[in-house]
């Protein structure tokens, strides 16, 4: 240890300081991330003894993917001449948005009745949840141009969250359940083979448990 080189510090005062490695062929990447209070984050790439700031807003969310970068807005961010909404989630190309060349895209922006409650990616799609009236929305999402499909075989007015996605490959898990369907009704995403096209396969359905109703003496 003493003859370990130190890369990267924060300060005494930081929440947090945390390193992160990505051996994805092709887009291997070590980020480092320095915490300065609970709701601001500075993060930074390493190459080689260069560390290069990531300059999106510090209280906003950053996940890298390939060849993306995602920003998930807490709140409003004004740049150039536009605005982005608190709630939004903006792509951008990664090494351009670090050259400062990108053109940034709103792959998803609240409204009044719906809000950005869980996203993950499988190798190459975004799969996001929305809350839609408290109502569930699933939808896969094609990196580049951005366009948003619905992913079929969903029960509606229901609850659906993301259980578990490769990133590597093409398979994600989602878990439904709702008033009107069985609970914890997990399902599983994947592209048609060969096709542009999601095909949903149900792994299994739990039936609900029943309960002894009590008998007033």
């Amino acid at each position: 240890m003493t003859e370990a080189q130190t890369l990267f510090e924060g300060s005494r005062s930081d929440v947090l300081v945390a390193a992160s490695v990505d051996r994805t062929p092709g887009f291997e990447r070590t980020l480092l991330r320095r915490a300065v209070d609970f709701f601001n984050d500075e993060v930074y790439e390493l190459r080689g003894d260069e560390l290069i700031r990531i300059d999106a807003p510090t209280d906003a969310t950053l996940s890298v993917h390939r060849q993306w970068l995602l920003i998930e807005l807490r709140t409003d961010w004004s740049t150039g001449t536009a605005c982005y909404p608190a709630g939004s989630l903006v792509a951008a190309d990664y090494e351009k948005f670090l050259a400062g060349t990108a053109s940034l895209q709103v792959v998803f922006e609240p409204d009044e009745h719906t809000c950005l409650h869980q996203y993950a990616w499988t190798r190459d799609r975004l799969f996001l949840v929305t809350l839609a009236d408290v109502a569930s929305r699933v939808e896969a999402v094609t990196p580049g141009s951005w366009a948003r499909q619905p992913v079929p075989g969903l029960p509606t007015a229901a609850t659906t969250v993301i259980a578990a996605a490769d990133d590597t490959g093409d398979e994600i898990f989602l878990d439904s359940s709702g008033f009107d369907t069985r609970p914890a009704a997990a399902r599983h995403y994947r592209r048609a083979a060969g096709r542009n096209q999601i095909r949903t396969v149900v792994l299994r359905r739990r039936k609900p448990q029943r309960h002894t109703a009590f008998r007033r003496i």
